[in-house]
């Protein structure tokens, strides 16, 4: 994943994400990026482990929008007192990385 955002970049920033074994191109501002990267932190997952969770969604939203609905729906429902969670599995487990229950709320909101 490369970018050349910064927090006052006004056009939105490219980063590339390996989803399902394909690249996907996805074009946001630079404080959805920075909301993006601190939601992965948060979650202990990948950039990649999270576009792929949104990519799952149900409709035909673009990557991009899932990811905005995504994040708002997180931040929305995530509290700053809740202390992160533990770190997932990496990619390379057979198993999915546990999600946080703001996580699980986010992907609710935001249909499967």
């Amino acid at each position: 994943m490369t970018d050349t955002a910064t927090a006052d970049t006004p056009l939105p920033v490219e980063r590339t994400f390996q989803v399902g074994g394909q690249d996907h191109v996805v074009r946001l501002g630079a404080a959805v990026w920075a909301a993006f990267d601190e939601a992965c932190e948060r979650e202990g997952l990948t950039g990649d482990a999270l576009c792929a969770r949104a990519a799952q969604r149900v409709g035909d939203d673009s990557l991009a929008d899932k990811l905005l609905g995504l994040l708002t729906a997180y931040f929305k429902d995530a509290v700053d007192a809740d202390p992160p969670p533990p770190p997932g599995l990496a990619e390379d487990d057979a198993a999915p990385p546990a999600l946080s229950a703001a996580l699980r709320a986010a992907l609710d909101a935001v249909g499967k």
